[in-house]
């Protein structure tokens, strides 16, 4: 198994001031796998205004808007009751951008697989308020990358997502396993997660 992140190392929390924009970090440790998490969190501008509905907890103090923190283990996104919401995270070496993803010259030449003995990427997710689009991308460069799209289900206990190398659908010519630079992970892809919504990831990691 590679561990990709366990999220045992803490990120405040970031929140973008308002619907349309986006807030970024970057979280530097050696024990995060190639040593950076960037994250990026999006206030998606809906085309047309959401309305209002009575659902499952979210994080009071974001309750009309989006934030994602890293605490006590947790990746958290948190979206608010009237809000669309996204979260990139990607770990693509020190490169201190959480907005740019270095597909081309980043991991340098990783191999995913492990020579060959892991067969995926899994998701261990703690909780889920609402389904929710996740995809999980690899790049080996700006042209080729490799993509797969699971919808994570409701559930208050804890799953595991899977991921195989085997169902990403191909970008260009695709990602080659074994010269990957990038590893992208993105919560609500196709048009956000609309709120109240929290979700908590535990691990992403291969198997």
């Amino acid at each position: 198994m590679i561990d990709i992140d366990d999220f045992s190392i803490d990120m405040p929390q970031i929140s973008p001031a308002e619907e349309g924009f986006a807030a970024g970090a970057v979280q530097l440790n050696d024990s995060i796998f190639s040593g950076e998490r960037d994250a990026v969190v999006v206030w998606v501008k809906p085309p047309e205004p959401l309305e209002k509905t009575v659902g499952q907890g979210y994080l009071a103090a974001i309750s009309e808007g989006v934030a994602l923190i890293v605490e006590e283990g947790k990746l958290i996104l948190s979206v608010g009751p009237v809000a669309l919401g996204q979260a990139i995270l990607s770990w693509d070496g020190i490169d201190g951008l959480a907005t740019t993803v270095q597909a081309t010259s980043g991991l340098g030449d990783f191999d995913i697989t492990n020579g060959g003995t892991q067969e995926g990427i899994a998701l261990e997710v703690a909780s889920n308020d609402k389904a929710a689009n996740v995809s999980v991308v690899l790049f080996s460069d700006k042209d080729n990358s490799s993509e797969m799209t699971s919808v994570i289900p409701v559930t208050s206990t804890p799953i595991v997502v899977n991921y195989p190398f085997d169902d990403f659908a191909r970008n260009g010519n695709g990602a080659t396993l074994t010269d990957i630079e990038a590893i992208v992970l993105y919560i609500g892809s196709g048009g956000g997660v609309s709120g109240p919504e929290v979700i908590e990831i535990d691990s992403i990691h291969t198997y």
